[in-house]
């Protein structure tokens, strides 16, 4: 429980800009030999001269309370992504219509709670 809330300060979380290279699809197999596909977004930190593969999302609630969500590719009858889907968040998130519009796109990124850097829709 929060005893002193009147003095907390915003979250020093190291959010990092991240230019998009890439987005490709991979097949993820599971344990009960079934498998499912995630987004991969290859992005690039041009200050520190890394590429990094992301593959799940931190969502922010305007309750301020965050997830990290895997980008499970997910399309409806019609062959489109599925509008409430994570990927369909992200892409709304940063103004794309398509997944292919990502690519030349900066955007955030956060560590999770392992480290790895995953994408960002803050609110």
């Amino acid at each position: 429980m929060i005893t002193n809330f009147l003095n907390m300060g915003i979250s020093k979380r190291d959010i990092r800009l991240l230019k998009v290279e890439n987005v490709y699809k991979k097949q993820i197999a599971t344990n009960d030999s079934d498998s499912y596909e995630k987004i991969v977004i290859v992005c690039i930190d041009k200050r520190r001269k890394v590429e990094f593969d992301i593959s799940d999302v931190w969502l922010e609630g305007s309750d301020g309370v965050g997830k990290v969500v895997p980008l499970i590719f997910e399309t409806d009858s019609k062959e489109s992504i599925i509008q409430t889907s994570n990927v369909a968040m992200l892409l709304k998130h940063y103004g794309c219509e398509t997944i292919g519009d990502l690519i030349g796109k900066k955007i955030q990124a956060v560590p999770d709670k392992n480290e790895y850097l995953v994408a960002a829709i803050i609110n």
